[in-house]
């Protein structure tokens, strides 16, 4: 035994382990999982070449007596903002407590939404499978008189100059005239389409180029049991101008706001997780879950949609001048986490602290839906004035030498901030992650990078870069770094982190 021991010599080295930019990882083996991928990412947004905490959210609109469930944008100059709540609309087109209600005596407040303009004006329009089809046009909400339909319409989109609706609990779709906004609407039957059985689910737009003859615009149905049928064409009455492209199966519909544009594209939220309907048309439709968009999360979209799928919220947005694509999760009747991956690089994070009931783009900025109030998301270093939480724990990183024992021995997280984040740190061995602890709450101020003006806004401090070492104790053949923060008012970057070990240089140390 003191034989065996008296060949055992600790090399001492310093590695690197690289910021989380690859995001969070809940597909991969633990054991084989790339070293710039996490275990566990919350409110840390990874970049291309860093990892930026998450900004905050400000309270923009008060005073509803019930959640806000849907944010809309009356999209044309000037810009009208509203909220639905309970069985009322308000303007929210400007800041602080609203006033009565735009309308009144509605059934519910889940609205879908589209904007569509003709020669008569300029509209918003939209419909709950409940209400008819309201619309608005810069000065007046009116409720539209369609004929030939019952009206409890669930969906709107447009295509073509033409309005579309999907019917509650059919297989049924409906069109307007072209440039209409009422009148008769003609019934457009896919149940003979579908093999599937289910009912109507999403109607969409995509642009597809067809063997390099240009972008064409196509017409998608998606049904509840996960068919899409693609149309083209220009009058749906006509077999000379209408055609059926294909029909490809995915997964069924994770909830009723389940798409949404990026660029010429629609990604689908799915019960399976999020695909691209390009990827979707140009891969054989049984692989389609190869080209998932989340396939590095889409392990903890299906766990969460199994529990979580009847409750209301579920949503996908796209947040494009912070190009970031979100999925909200409905945890319970008052409670959300989102999913939010970077659309430059596919990585995703988890977002906590936003209990959003839906999401709107308004202009350029993104909101939140709350339980009596709109809230701007994406802005501040503070929720509303309390704490950001952050947590990272790192991929397992055995530094080339998975056979050998190693001590780990200092961290030194290389940091960029405004002010010192007064991170708890630490190293977690051998795949079992330990619990870091609650840090407490740092109180900071500054301005934000990319927002900030030069010679105009104060830094707190100036910027701080952080690289201070600090001692850990673990032994084990592989290592995963904790960090855990709680802010007020701190913008910092993870540019990743300094490790020193010893490794042995024998069966033991």
């Amino acid at each position: 035994m003191s034989a065996s021991r008296s060949r055992v010599r600790a090399v001492g080295q310093q590695v690197q382990v690289p910021s989380p930019v690859g995001g969070l990882n809940a597909r991969d083996a633990i054991t084989s999982m790339p070293p710039q991928d996490a275990l566990t990412l919350d409110n840390i947004f990874p970049e291309p070449t860093y990892a930026i905490s998450r900004r905050g959210s400000v309270e923009w609109a008060s005073g509803f007596v019930a959640p806000v469930e849907t944010i809309m944008e009356w999209n044309s100059t000037p810009a009208e903002y509203f909220a639905a709540s309970g069985s009322e609309i308000f303007d929210i087109t400007s800041a602080g407590p609203v006033g009565a209600a735009v309308v009144s005596g509605l059934t519910n407040a889940r609205w879908q939404t589209t904007m569509f303009s003709n020669t008569g004006g300029t509209y918003l329009a939209m419909v709950n499978g409940a209400d008819g089809v309201h619309t608005y046009d810069g000065s007046a909400w009116a409720v539209q008189v369609i004929t030939g339909a019952t009206n409890e319409f669930t969906q709107i989109a447009t295509y073509k100059k033409r309005l579309w609706f999907c019917e509650m609990g059919t297989s049924t779709a409906w069109y307007l005239g072209l440039d209409a906004i009422s009148g008769a609407a003609t019934a457009f039957e896919l149940g003979g389409v579908w093999r599937l059985g289910g009912t109507l689910a999403r109607i969409f737009a995509v642009n597809y180029d067809t063997l390099g003859a240009g972008l064409t615009e196509y017409l998608g149905f998606l049904s509840t049991t996960g068919e899409m049928a693609v149309y083209s064409g220009t009058d749906p009455s006509s077999s000379t101008t209408w055609a059926l492209v294909g029909v490809f199966r995915v997964a069924g519909p994770a909830g009723t706001r389940t798409t949404v544009q990026v660029a010429g594209d629609i990604n689908i939220l799915t019960q399976d997780g999020v695909l691209s309907m390009l990827g979707v048309i140009q891969t054989d439709p049984n692989k389609a879950q190869n080209v998932a968009l989340s396939s590095k999360i889409t392990p903890l979209l299906r766990e969460d949609w199994l529990t979580f799928g009847a409750l209301q919220g579920w949503q996908i947005v796209n947040y494009a001048p912070a190009h970031a694509m979100l999925v909200n999760v409905p945890t319970s009747a008052t409670t959300f986490r989102q999913y939010v991956m970077n659309t430059l690089s596919g990585a995703w994070c988890q977002f906590l602290g936003w209990n959003a009931y839906c999401f709107g783009m308004l202009g350029q900025e993104l909101f939140y839906g709350a339980e009596n109030r709109v809230v701007k998301a994406w802005s501040g270093l503070d929720d509303e004035g309390a704490a950001i939480v952050t947590n990272l724990n790192t991929a397992f990183n055995t530094f080339k030498s998975p056979g050998l024992q190693k001590r780990f021995t200092m961290l030194r997280p290389l940091v960029t901030a405004t002010s010192d984040p007064a991170a708890l740190i630490q190293v977690s061995v051998d795949y079992e992650l330990d619990p870091i602890g609650a840090p407490y709450v740092v109180t900071g101020g500054g301005a934000l990078w990319d927002v900030a003006l030069w010679d105009v806004d104060m830094w707190g401090g100036g910027l701080i870069s952080l690289k201070d070492w600090a001692t850990v104790g673990s032994i084990g053949r592989a290592g995963s770094v904790g960090y855990s923060t709680a802010t007020i008012g701190v913008d910092f970057r993870i540019n990743g982190f300094d490790l020193m070990l010893e490794a042995a240089q024998g069966p033991a140390l």
